[in-house]
């Protein structure tokens, strides 16, 4: 099974198997800017702002940059779809060290892995 995501305005993220070919919304409410409630399984419910993609490839997770929103989330499809502010607070302050959760990104707009397993947002 191959999935390949993309961007779909407005404030969605879509996936198409290319097994099947069928095209479904994965994350995103069609609103921008809606609210993430911590670790829900409806990433449906959430409106990433002008999002970059990456896809993990050991776990195949989803991550997101949204930038207007000031956070990256991630998205996972397997056991159960589900869907966590994963790095930013979503607020804009001055913070800029500690865990990824409690740290301020002002804009991310992209985030990539390297070979040894670090995260670099951009």
């Amino acid at each position: 099974n191959c999935i390949i995501y993309f961007f779909s305005s407005p404030a969605r993220i879509r996936a198409i198997n290319t097994s099947t070919g069928i095209i479904e919304t994965v994350v995103g409410s069609g609103t921008p800017g809606s609210t993430i409630v911590e670790n829900d399984p409806l990433a449906t419910q959430i409106g990433p702002s002008i999002p970059d993609l990456f896809v993990d490839p050991s776990d195949s997770s989803l991550y997101i940059c949204d930038r207007v929103n000031l956070r990256v989330l991630r998205y996972s499809r397997t056991p159960t779809p589900t869907i966590e502010r994963w790095a930013g607070t979503g607020l804009f302050t001055t913070r800029s060290q500690g865990q990824r959760q409690n740290i301020s990104l002002h804009g991310p707009i992209s985030i990539t892995k390297d070979n040894q397993g670090f995260f670099y947002i951009g």
